[in-house]
Formats: structure tokens, C-alpha cells, sequence
């Protein structure tokens, strides 16, 4: 077997392109970089201006409409007697394929993985490659034109019209909060493999418990061109077999199981419940050697009726796993900067925060091998969506058979990763049924479309290829058959609570529900000041400028957070403020969720909120920037995700404080709690020592609020390595008194060291280096007295570099002009 890689540079040529501003017309040719697409060819070659500044995405959006031509030549010593494969991965999306000017393949399903035998049209000596891709846009509208019936679709701002007719990612036609931009272009590495008499596609390799040992269950996939017999051999942990096999023509994939005892491994455990050992297996057939890492785990999804409902329960290794963690979309709307280091660094930070569990939305793609690479080696469970999203779909038999193909190679893709704990048929497309007037008005048509599809056919498919692992038809459900309204549901199943952002609610209806497990609520913010700068030209440094606009994609978002403003806290004075209390809102948000959901536990068993990324820098749910840069929320992730941490809230005029503990062990503290008031005096304090056993919550403390003046203190809690606060009023209430908080910095080993000083509270301090790359020790955190903080670059700062771009922020400094 002779591998043979077509990556480097290509030649791009306009083939039947849309009106422009930049003189592209047909037949202008660019040099353009495989694997890559279109977009990032002309914004490198600074032929388009970059989409992701001010409002230039108005610039680009031509590129994604226009038809293009990808082609090179290439010189092979071709052999007589072999076959040759061409294998292509996410081909995106409508294309044809020649070589040496005859068409050999067409495409038109982005997820789909391609292996063509290309035999019959290379020759010896110098070949031409060409794809020439048609707008996604444009068949997408031809194939609208042609339905028997409407099949809707949500629709965003500047967004590309029926993205449900065309399998490549949803979000790339526009989301409410992701720019448009139609990749056209192949991602992934192109390769041409010269075969004797078999080509080794793929293998999966899971692992079963067998008694009180592991069966590795292995499956081979094969194109065998003609009868042979071949050696095999395969290794992990030690163990090895070697044998010969018989390889027929008519042979697809071919199945085996290795023995393995349970002393000669280690378990793999979600993070913050143990280690996350893998183990190397090497798979040679032939010539072909192949190999992947893998963990030793069982893993589970409970169903079951539990406490007057259907409970959805992670269990991994036999232990129920409280679910910690975020909605993750893709890392960026340029495929070409989804590189393995971002994969990995932002893989990390999920780590850090304490979360143990991602969920990948199904309005974005499956992802790039460094992606599950990471979650692996870090132990971030996936709720894997399957990529269908806030629409209905068609389920006609083209659109089926392609779905067949895309899921049948994705499954056989991921199905060894030990990070998966389920999949799931959609993301919101059985709620969407009720969303759109056409399906309202006939809705025994669209229910029987949506079960043919999702219930029917994608049910057998994942029966078929991945038995190992749930199938949970959407999300939200209430689970398989039972159509319940999962957005204000509470008592089965997963849900979406939008209650509080869309419906414009306070954020105490977060205590209005109880469920069984949230896998989608959120809350905007605006980005940081240095975010803000690094698409916005200063002249537009204000919430309401054209490009701060452009970069706000939900249609009442800004709308939404002022006037929640006006309800928690004053006025904040100047943007910079806005954007700073923005954040603190979003965190108190999503922190007053999770803090009441996981009192519940267990009978809330997750919590995911929306989002954890961006695909470029905008006004969004993410805790995390476009830029890597945490946002406060993150920052409140890493102290309301511990595993064993102090709970605190208010609710119908009393004062809660409990300790939960969904680690494995049995935790002893002693549990600390202070009232105090706003200059720093003691009002009250408690001292209880707290035993908490796993999946246990402890009430310590029950308190009517009656007796106290709730807008003159607040309440302070210490177990552990964690301290809580919490003002017992809304912030626009409490009395604070200015902190007069000043602060000085100095150099640690690389790192800074920043000490801050108050002489009354501070509340929701928030040191920020503003474009430096890097992260504090801590951040939004109340401050009474003296405290240090340290930041960590990535990149070599000078000291005057990192002064210059600090800042802190505190409550109090809202109310004037910075």
C-alpha cells in the first residue's frame, strides 16, 4: 500500500460568480491551500476584506452564492495491476469531481466520508484534479422549488434561505448568534491510497465488560478487490494477536474480539470522578497500520421511572454522574482556524471549570478527530447530537439515503470514542413542529415526516451501527414516544428552559421548575471592551452603533439585557460599563440556575447551559469569547461546577445554604456562615461541621430573612476551598457603599501578581487584561479586605505591558464614568 497526500496549494477560479465589490469575475483565478475553502483563500490572499470586522460579512456573502472551480495537477507512477482510492472527508458541500477531464463522483453531503476508485481514470505520468462546486444556496432553492410540500425552517438575520435542504452545517447559513458564511471547499486532508488487493477504510475498536473482564470488540472495514488472505494483527495493554485471515471480494467489514483482563487495565472516568487512562490499540492488516486510543469504561443512560417521572441519568463505570458543563457550537465559522492547539486549549479551560460533560448542537458538523482527542484525554463526556436543527427536514428517499450514508460513516467514525455517552436524533426539531404556520396547519403531516425520519429510520441506523450506546430521539423530549412540550415540561426526560431570556422572566423562575435534567438554557452578555475592539472601530464604540448591531444576531437581544438592567441593578454609566455589568448579569443568570438545580440533585441529574464557544466575536450566551478570553461566567463555572461546593440562594422570603457532593467520596468540612453588613461589620455568624456523602445534598441552613433588612447585608459561606456570597436583596437595593478599591501589581516567575484592596466590599470584582491572552486564578468574586490574584499569560508580557492593559471592575463603579 503506497499513501499518497494531494494537500498544499490548488488553483481557485471563479467559475459563475455573484456581482462584487472586488473585480472577481468569472474565470479570476487565486492560489488557494488544501485542505481549505473558498472564503479563506480570498480573506488570506486580502482579496475579501475580513467578515468578521465591523459589518465586512455584507462584503462576503457573494462567495457562498457563486459557483468555484478547486483544481491542481499531480504526477503518479502508476502501477499496472493496483487499484487506486481517492478518500475525501467533508467535501462541502455541492461539488463534481474529475480527473483528467471525466467526471468521476458527485457530492452533496458535507458529513458524508468518501472513498472512490479512481482507478480507471489516473494515468501514468501527470493528472489533473478538479472540483467544480455549485452554491449551496442556489440548490437549495432549486430543491425548494420542487417539494410536494413546504418544509420550513427558522430563519436568522442576513441569513441563507432553506439550509434544510442541503446536509452541511445548519449554523453556516446564519444563526441568532453566528455570521453567514457558506463554506465552499473540502476540510479535511486529501489522499489517493495505491492498494493490492484490499484497502483498509477504518476500524473500531469498544470495549464490553465480559464477567469481571473486558471483550475488546473489534470491526475492520474493507474494500476487497479480490480473494486473498492476508496477516492481522492487533495490540493493546499488553495483549497481542496474530493470525492470517481470508478476505473475500464480496467483503465489507469483518469482526473479531480480544480477551483482556480486568488487572491489565485501568478505568476511564469522567473528570473530577478519577483518572482518564487510554490505552493504544494498533491494528495491522497487511501493509495497513492503523491505531487509536481508546478507555476502559461502562457507560449507561437511565430512563427510567424515578420520583414521579422518567429520570435521564449518565452512568459511567456504575456511578450516576451528575452532569456539569456547556452547549458546545463550532470552535469557528473559518474552518482553516480550527487548529488542534484551540481544540485542545479551549478543551482544558472545560476542564478547569469542573465540567464534565459538553453537548455538541446539531446545528454545527461532526467534529475534527483533535476535537474527541481532547475530550478523551480530559474526560469531557458528549451528548452528541446528530446534526439536524431547529427545522422540520424532508423525508423523501433521496434525502433518506443520504442520511443513511452520513450517519452509517460518522458512527463508524466515532463509535471507538470513549468520551460519547449518547446520541441524540435532533435539537429542537420536534418542538419546531409548532413553530411554523404550515406545520400548524397540517400537523399529522409533518408528525408522520418527523417520525419516518428520526424514528424510523435514524433509530434502525444507530440500532444497527453503535448498539453500545443510547439513542435519545431529541432533545429536548421527554423521552422515546412521548411528545411533551420539553420547554415548560419539567418532569421527564431533558429540557430547554428559554423561560427566562425569551419570555423576558426574572431569573427567580429558574426556581419555578425542577428538572430531570436542563440540557439547554442561557443567558447574553456583551463581549468584553478588548473583544469589542477587535471588531469595532472606535468611532462605534456604543451598544446601539451599526456594527455593535451587526454583532448582536438576536433580533431583541440588546432589548433584553437593558431591561433586565433596570430590574437587578442601576444604571450602569458609559459603554464600558455596559459591557462589564452585562457579564455580571449573564453569571448571575446562569448561576441562580444552576445553584437551585443542583440542590435537586438527584433528581436533577444535568445542567449544560448555552453556550460554552463563538464562531467569531459577538454579542452571545458563550462564557467563553471568540477570542478564548473567559468571561466572568466561566470564572463562576469553575466555583458553581465543583464537585462538593456550598449552595446558597433565596427563595419565598428565606435564606438557603446547602453543600452538595457528586463526586464519589464522602466529604467532612466544617461549613462557615457570616451575615455582614455593607461596611464589612459582622451581623450574625454560624459554624456547623457538615458530613455530605456522594450524590448527597446537606441543608445547613434555613433561615427566614424576616428579621434581617435584606438591603443592608449579605451572606457569606465557606466549605472547603470555596467561598460563596450572596446579596439578599437584588443588587439595585442593596445599600453598598463605595469600596474605594485600589490595587498594584508585580511580577511572579512569568506570571502577575495582582493585589487588591478595599476598605468596604466590593462586589463582582473582575481584574481584566484586556487583549493579553491569558487567565486569572480567580475572577468575579466579592472582596472584603485584602486579596491576590494571579494571571498567567500564554506569550511572554512585559510589566508595564500587563499595567498597562488592567483593569479592574466592581459594582460600585458602575454608577460613574470610567
Amino acid at each position: 500500500m503506497r499513501r499518497i497526500c494531494l494537500d498544499g496549494e490548488w488553483s481557485l477560479q471563479a467559475l459563475r460568480v455573484e456581482e462584487n465589490n472586488y473585480d472577481i469575475k468569472d474565470g479570476s483565478c487565486f492560489p488557494i491551500d488544501m485542505p481549505g475553502c473558498v472564503q479563506d483563500a480570498l480573506i488570506e490572499g486580502l482579496v475579501v476584506p475580513d467578515p468578521y470586522y465591523a459589518r465586512n460579512e455584507l462584503e462576503t456573502l457573494f462567495i457562498g452564492r457563486s459557483d468555484w472551480r478547486i483544481s491542481r495537477s499531480f504526477n503518479l507512477q502508476k502501477t499496472s495491476g493496483k487499484t487506486y482510492i481517492l478518500r475525501l472527508e467533508k467535501v462541502d458541500t455541492i461539488a463534481s469531481l474529475s480527473i483528467n477531464g471525466s467526471v468521476v463522483a458527485s457530492f452533496d453531503n458535507e458529513h458524508r466520508i468518501y472513498e472512490i476508485d479512481v482507478t480507471g481514470f489516473l494515468k501514468d505520468g501527470d493528472n489533473t484534479i478538479q472540483f467544480d462546486f455549485t452554491s449551496s444556496e442556489k440548490v437549495a432553492l432549486q430543491r425548494q422549488s420542487q417539494l410536494d410540500h413546504p418544509i420550513p425552517c427558522s430563519r436568522y438575520m442576513y441569513d441563507s434561505p432553506a439550509r434544510n435542504l442541503v446536509r452541511k452545517a445548519q449554523c453556516n447559513a446564519a444563526w441568532d448568534w453566528g455570521l453567514c458564511m457558506q463554506t465552499i471547499g473540502i476540510h479535511e486532508s486529501i489522499l489517493l491510497f495505491e492498494c493490492e488487493c484490499f484497502h483498509l477504510s477504518s476500524f473500531s475498536a469498544i470495549p464490553k465488560r465480559k464477567g469481571c473482564d473486558w471483550k475488546l470488540q473489534v470491526k475492520a472495514y474493507v474494500k476487497v478487490f479480490h480473494d486473498c488472505e492476508v496477516s492481522l494483527r492487533l495490540r493493546c495493554a499488553g495483549r497481542k494477536i496474530e493470525k492470517v485471515v481470508k478476505l473475500k471480494e464480496t467483503d465489507s467489514c469483518f469482526d473479531f474480539d480480544m480477551e483482556i483482563p480486568s488487572f491489565a487495565v485501568e478505568l476511564w472516568w469522567p473528570n473530577g470522578l478519577g483518572e482518564q487512562v487510554l490505552y493504544d490499540v494498533l491494528f495491522e492488516l497487511g501493509d495497513y497500520e492503523l491505531s487509536r486510543k481508546i478507555g476502559f469504561r461502562t457507560i449507561e443512560v437511565r430512563n427510567e421511572m424515578t420520583m414521579g417521572g422518567k429520570e435521564l441519568t449518565v452512568v459511567v463505570n456504575g456511578q450516576p454522574v451528575f452532569c456539569k458543563g456547556a452547549n458546545w457550537i463550532p470552535l469557528d465559522a473559518r474552518p482553516c482556524r480550527m487548529t488542534a492547539e484551540r481544540f485542545d486549549s479551549i478543551i482544558r479551560d472545560v476542564r478547569d471549570s469542573n465540567m464534565n460533560m459538553l453537548r455538541v448542537w446539531g446545528g454545527g458538523w461532526y467534529e475534527k478527530e483533535a476535537f474527541y482527542d481532547s475530550c478523551d484525554r480530559y474526560g469531557i463526556l458528549l451528548w452528541h447530537d446528530l446534526m439536524f436543527s431547529c427545522s422540520t427536514y424532508p423525508a423523501e428517499d433521496w434525502f433518506l439515503e443520504s442520511v443513511d450514508k452520513e450517519l452509517r460513516d460518522q458512527v463508524r467514525r466515532l463509535s471507538s470514542r470513549t468520551c460519547i455517552a449518547l446520541w441524540c436524533g435532533n435539537n429542537e426539531c420536534l418542538g419546531a413542529l409548532g413553530w411554523y404556520e404550515e406545520t400548524r396547519a397540517n400537523l399529522p403531516l409533518y408528525l408522520k415526516d418527523y417520525e419516518k425520519l428520526y424514528s424510523n429510520w435514524i433509530d434502525h441506523i444507530l440500532v444497527e451501527e453503535d448498539p453500545s450506546r443510547m439513542y435519545w430521539p431529541s432533545s429536548p423530549c421527554a423521552g422515546p414516544g412521548d411528545y411533551s412540550d420539553n420547554w415548560h415540561s419539567d418532569g421527564n426526560g431533558d429540557m430547554h428552559y428559554w423561560t427566562v431570556w425569551h419570555e423576558r422572566k426574572d431569573f427567580e423562575f429558574y426556581h419555578s421548575v425542577k428538572p430531570r435534567f436542563c440540557s439547554e438554557f442561557g443567558y447574553q452578555s456583551f463581549p468584553s471592551l478588548s473583544e469589542v475592539k477587535s471588531f469595532t472601530p472606535e468611532d462605534e464604540l456604543s451598544i446601539t452603533s451599526p456594527v455593535m448591531e451587526h454583532h448582536q444576531r438576536n433580533d431583541e437581544g440588546n432589548s433584553i439585557i437593558n431591561e433586565m438592567f433596570t430590574r437587578y441593578f442601576r444604571p450602569p454609566v458609559g459603554f464600558e460599563n455596559q459591557l462589564y455589568l452585562s457579564q455580571v448579569q449573564q453569571a448571575y443568570a446562569i448561576k441562580t440556575a444552576v445553584t437551585y438545580w443542583r440542590s435537586l440533585m438527584p433528581y436533577c441529574m444535568g445542567t449544560l447551559f448555552w453556550q460554552l464557544n463563538d464562531v467569531w466575536p459577538v454579542s452571545s450566551w458563550s462564557s467563553i469569547e471568540y477570542s478564548g478570553k473567559w468571561k466572568p461566567l466561566q470564572y463562576a463555572a469553575k466555583r458553581f461546577y465543583k464537585d462538593v461546593a456550598p449552595l446558597i440562594y433565596t427563595d419565598e422570603g428565606k435564606v438557603f445554604v446547602k453543600v452538595c457532593n457528586d463526586g464519589r467520596n464522602t466529604f467532612e468540612g466544617k461549613c462557615s456562615i457570616a451575615f455582614m453588613g455593607f461596611d464589612g461589620s459582622l451581623v450574625k455568624q454560624l459554624e456547623s461541621d457538615v458530613k455530605v456523602n456522594s450524590l448527597e445534598v446537606v441543608t445547613v441552613l434555613e433561615e427566614d430573612l424576616g428579621g434581617f433588612d435584606t438591603s443592608s447585608c449579605y451572606i457569606c459561606v465557606s466549605f472547603g476551598d470555596i467561598e460563596e456570597t450572596l446579596l439578599l436583596s437584588r443588587p439595585k437595593d442593596a445599600e453598598i457603599l463605595d469600596p474605594e478599591l485600589r490595587y498594584s501589581v508585580s511580577e511572579d516567575g512569568g506570571c502577575f501578581s495582582v493585589k487588591i484592596r478595599t476598605e468596604n466590599p466590593a462586589f463582582y470584582v473582575v481584574p481584566d487584561a484586556g487583549s493579553i491572552k491569558g487567565r486569572f486564578d480567580d475572577c468575579l468574586f466579592t472582596l472584603n479586605g485584602e486579596r491576590t490574584v494571579k494571571f498567567t499569560p500564554e506569550d511572554k508580557v512585559s510589566l508595564e505591558e500587563f499595567k498597562a492593559s488592567l483593569k479592574v471592575y466592581d459594582l460600585f463603579s458602575t454608577l460613574s464614568e470610567r
